[in-house]
């Protein structure tokens, strides 16, 4: 009954935040709120005083200005942008999965897992129905489809980054505006998407997402690390699998072709990591293996 009344002297604490400008990072200090005692108050009226003063205090933020200042993030260690189609369904999907993401903050040592950050994805957060990758590998309508872009994003951020790659999966089909071999699905629970921030500063992972385009920055102090790419060419790797479809209008013995799939295909990507002083800190490869299957009724 009295926060009408309160709200104009009362104000919350603000926790301290970053600011980037460019590839640097500055700390937005944090605000002490305040607020009246009202334990002290209520205390006061319940020994039958009928007018009683209220004592301001002060309201610490979670995160003050020294908790902030004390993470070493200065500038930015990584970035990487992937781009879409401007207006469609899985758009929405992206940017909201990109607001969820944005603010993450990764403690040395910690292995992050973007499954965690983001939850499930469900109607209620603003995700909403846009085709995805199915079990019989077609596209169908799903409540979260498209985060995938987000997760191919942050991979690649992460891997330009020279950070520890620990979870991976690549989508079952080949997808050609994503760099090759180095797209990462994500699906929750089983899919997920993981690193480890081995550095010595924590690690703020900053997103803009826009009509067309979506970038992951990752800050914190800079690493000088190096990071060397080679990969193979996507060859074929079988026939084409096909799916037979049992249809009762055909003649017996008739086959129709529903669809044509293309045949399964691999590549990988292999990174070498060095350190400022040259020294070889990761060798990892990265296999990926495509599939597509035809329908054919018989």
């Amino acid at each position: 009954a009295l926060a009408p009344t309160l709200a104009p002297i009362e104000t919350p604490p603000k926790d301290a935040d970053f600011a980037v400008n460019g590839v640097t990072v500055s700390v937005v200090p944090s605000v002490t709120g305040r607020q009246v005692d009202l334990a002290a108050v209520a205390s006061r009226i319940a020994r039958g005083r009928h007018r009683v003063r209220g004592r301001i205090i002060a309201v610490n933020p979670a995160h003050d200005t020294a908790w902030a200042e004390g993470l070493h993030i200065t500038k930015l260690v990584s970035s990487y942008t992937t781009n879409h189609p401007c207006c469609q369904p899985r758009v929405t999907t992206i940017h909201t999965g990109a607001t969820a993401l944005n603010g993450a903050i990764v403690e040395p040592g910690q292995t992050f897992s973007l499954n965690q950050r983001l939850g499930p994805r469900t109607l209620a957060k603003g995700y909403v129905l846009a085709p995805q990758i199915g079990a019989d590998l077609g596209y169908e309508d799903s409540v979260g489809g498209g985060v995938s872009q987000l997760s191919t994003t942050l991979f690649n951020a992460a891997y330009e980054a020279g950070l520890p790659i620990t979870a991976r999966t690549n989508h079952a089909l080949y997808i050609d505006h994503y760099p090759l071999g180095r797209d990462a699905t994500v699906n929750y629970p089983d899919l997920d998407l993981r690193f480890v921030n081995d550095s010595d500063s924590w690690i703020l992972v900053r997103t803009f997402a826009g009509a067309g385009s979506l970038t992951v920055n990752l800050y914190g102090t800079a690493l000088g690390r190096r990071v060397e790419t080679s990969g193979e060419p996507l060859r074929v790797s079988g026939p084409v699998p096909v799916k037979a479809v049992e249809d009762p209008t055909l003649t017996a013995g008739k086959r129709v072709t529903e669809e044509v799939g293309a045949p399964p295909r691999t590549t990988s990507v292999h990174r070498l990591v060095y350190d400022a002083d040259g020294k070889l800190l990761y060798d990892d490869t990265w296999r990926s293996n495509y599939v597509e299957i035809g329908r054919a009724h018989v």
